[in-house]
């Protein structure tokens, strides 16, 4: 497993654009005293139409898989996962040196539109592109997205987690460290608008507020709740 020769494949299919945001740990480890090393994978957010014109490099650089909607990190705290959805627009690329994690994204007026599969798509606020920064990481500079869309996907696992009980595995214990270390990274102020922001939609039809409620993890997380869990870990 060699992570920064897996980022270096990425950036080089990419080259020149800026249609694409690197998230996952490497949008927050660069950003903190070096706690731990980037594990498993580079997970990015790429537009759909860029990665369509370097799709056949991404198929030269490894086995390209298409997941399905319970396969999908943020997703999979939903009840729609649980239904044998057809293909997504979220895809593995296993190189020789570790794994691409891709979700596709489509600019539309004022969001960014995930494609959940059966006419299902995710709307996130498109100002979290104004956050995109640059980072360095091992001689790397690449855009990373904002740290809150790598760390709420942990906070999803840590309270279904915690409600369960019983000892945490190693990748799991990775995650209580990365909460422990990133949530002085937080901004809650942009947290609570980008959940605010946030929809799951059919067809390109928003769902009433009470089933959006149910089918989107995001809606149901309490922010006050979150931030002193936080907190308490982090003491």
């Amino acid at each position: 497993m060699d992570i920064r020769r897996v980022l270096d494949t990425f950036l080089h299919i990419v080259r020149d654009s800026s249609d694409y945001f690197i998230s996952g740990s490497l949008s927050f480890l660069p950003l903190l005293p070096r706690y731990r090393e980037p594990k498993h994978d580079v997970d990015v957010g790429i537009s759909i139409d860029l990665f369509r014109h370097r799709q056949a490099e991404f198929e030269a650089a490894g086995d390209l898989h298409v997941l399905r909607l319970s396969g999908v990190a943020i997703a999979d705290a939903s009840p729609v996962a649980r239904l044998p959805t057809p293909r997504t627009k979220f895809v593995h690329i296993n190189t020789t040196d570790g794994l691409i994690d891709v979700a596709q994204y489509r600019l539309r007026e004022d969001s960014i539109e995930l494609f959940l599969g059966v006419g299902l798509t995710l709307r996130i606020p498109k100002s979290i592109l104004e956050r995109v920064q640059i980072l360095e990481w091992e001689g790397l500079s690449y855009q990373a997205g904002p740290p809150e869309l790598a760390i709420l996907p942990k906070v999803l696992w840590y309270l279904g987690w915690k409600e369960a009980g019983g000892e945490p595995t190693s990748d799991e214990q990775k995650h209580l460290v990365d909460l422990r270390n990133g949530a002085s990274l937080v901004d809650w102020e942009f947290t609570e608008s980008l959940l605010a922001a946030t929809s799951v939609c059919w067809l390109g039809r928003p769902f009433p507020p009470f089933l959006d409620r149910t089918l989107n993890p995001l809606r149901r997380l309490d922010l006050a709740r979150i931030r002193l869990e936080l907190e308490n870990l982090a003491a």
